[in-house]
């Protein structure tokens, strides 16, 4: 019987790349692989009903403490793989287009209209706090979950992006994105697991293949 590796993660062109890095690399091993993007709620509810054997996420670091309450409550656990930039992504249109800026405050992207994937980090667990980053600070004219329609259209229109720095990757048709200052906080990416239940070999190998290909810190 094929055994299968079952993996859900956000949408990340940098994991995509390590992926087929690691297909490439354990080809030989004839490992089967199933691989779902989704949202951080839907990943952490796969992962909860053993539909994937775990999951990789990335979440702002004001949601961390609702994040891993709930992750308690539904008996996963969380670890910390890396921590990146909040950033800003001009499309090739905007004003902020080779502007040479080295960061950005929310206030000034007031007028500016956004592209979103629907299921990365920011969406699925909002913060309660009043001084905390909120998506009704900025003027959202398209959600998409697909990487092509986002490429066309930061290369070919008025629009940009908010997200991670996703570690090494830059969105493409824009320039390299811009730190957007929002207090101390960060990205952070990780995977979740069935707490106090061991990991298949296959899922032990990508993930030291996956700390291998981080950046140092």
């Amino acid at each position: 019987m094929t055994k299968w590796v079952r993996i859900s993660m956000n949408p990340s062109s940098w994991f995509a790349n390590q992926f087929v890095d690691f297909y490439n690399e354990t080809f030989e091993k004839n490992y089967h692989f199933q691989l779902t993007t989704a949202g951080v709620r839907s990943v952490m509810e796969r992962v909860r009903d053993y539909m994937d054997d775990i999951g990789f996420v990335y979440i702002l670091s004001q949601q961390q403490e609702n994040f891993l309450h709930e992750l308690a409550k539904n008996k996963i656990e969380f670890v910390p793989m890396y921590e990146t930039d909040v950033i800003f992504y001009p499309g090739r249109q905007t004003e902020f287009y080779d502007s040479g800026k080295e960061k950005v405050r929310l206030e000034e992207l007031e007028g500016i209209r956004f592209i979103q994937n629907y299921q990365d980090e920011f969406f699925d667990l909002g913060s309660v706090q009043e001084n905390a980053f909120q998506w009704r600070d900025l003027d959202i004219s398209v959600l998409t979950n697909s990487d092509y329609i986002m490429e066309k259209m930061l290369k070919n229109s008025k629009v940009s992006n908010v997200s991670g720095s996703y570690l090494s990757e830059n969105k493409k048709g824009t320039t390299p994105g811009i730190p957007l200052e929002l207090g101390n906080n960060k990205v952070i990416f990780g995977y979740m697991f069935h707490k106090g239940e061991k990991m298949d070999d296959s899922v032990e190998e990508f993930l030291t293949f996956l700390k291998g290909r981080l950046p140092k810190s």
